[in-house]
């Protein structure tokens, strides 16, 4: 599933007043009542509010679901719902906040990886590619982890493999030909018209990416060569991305220009391409 874009800040006043009905009563609540959840009951409150996208307008109920996750890191299990809480609680919008929280969880998972369903990974390196990659997670952890993605590419469904894809090309300098293959391969099983904004957007990320990273050409050319090129086609299509569409629509030279910009000038600039990646794929 996607990482939905909620947001902190602080509001005007109380921020009640944009909120409805059920933000006003449950947040509030919820605050008052997250230290005495049990761990399943954590957990279920926390992708509750990532699933639903409700507001926090304050830092208060956040904070005490990220006290409170601390606090119960180990009782969580470490494969069936510690990775679901690292990434909702990364998607809401918690980073250094939860120092306490986010390293710890990353370790009991990375101790437990080799019995990671592909879901599960996904989740997993997705919130560690949120909350800042390396700085929340130790070097031989997410090396575990990324090599577990090579464990599981054959029985990984699309857009699990879409996850991954998106994840690995932000936390990893390295693209095996193998693995990144494998996973496309898995994408261009499912039609464009399949995909969520977000997610036909997350693919064109994952394709520039391949096609500007040094370290990837090798990973570009077995993927061109893959289905006799079928995989490729269906993975490189900037003309079509949500976004540049309309723009399309306007004039019939804009697929053209899309294709030049973004060979040419972002290939010219390509160390602030690097620098912007996580950006990009938020």
């Amino acid at each position: 599933s996607d990482a939905p874009a909620l947001w902190r800040g602080s509001a005007e006043g109380s921020g009640l007043a944009a909120r409805s009905p059920l933000e006003a009563d449950y947040l509030p609540m919820l605050a008052d009542r997250a230290s005495t959840l049990c761990a399943k009951g954590l957990c279920l409150a926390v992708e509750g509010l990532e699933e639903a996208a409700l507001r926090c307008d304050d830092t208060a109920t956040l904070d005490a679901l990220v006290a409170a996750a601390a606090l119960r890191v180990g009782a969580v299990a470490a494969t069936s719902q510690l990775p679901r809480l690292a990434f909702s609680l990364a998607s809401l919008g918690c980073r250094d906040e939860a120092d306490a929280f986010f390293p710890a969880a990353f370790e009991r998972i990375a101790s437990s990886a080799h019995r990671l369903v592909p879901g599960q990974l996904a989740l997993t390196l997705l919130a560690v590619a949120t909350v800042g990659g390396d700085r929340q997670i130790s070097a031989q952890a997410l090396e575990t982890l990324l090599r577990r993605v090579g464990d599981v590419t054959a029985f990984v469904g699309a857009k699990e493999s879409l996850h991954l894809l998106r994840a690995w090309c932000l936390l990893s300098a390295e693209f095996p030909p193998r693995i990144v293959t494998s996973l496309l391969s898995s994408v261009a099983t499912m039609p464009r018209t399949m995909l969520s904004e977000s997610e036909d957007n997350a693919l064109h990320q994952v394709a520039l990416s391949l096609k500007l990273e040094p370290a990837a050409s090798e990973a570009l050319r077995d993927v061109q060569s893959a289905g006799a090129g079928s995989v490729w086609e269906h993975c490189w299509q900037p003309e079509e991305v949500v976004g540049e569409r309309a723009g399309r629509e306007e004039s019939s030279d804009v697929g053209a220009w899309v294709r030049s910009f973004i060979e040419e000038e972002a290939k010219a600039s390509l160390t602030d391409w690097r620098g912007a990646k996580g950006a990009l794929f938020a």
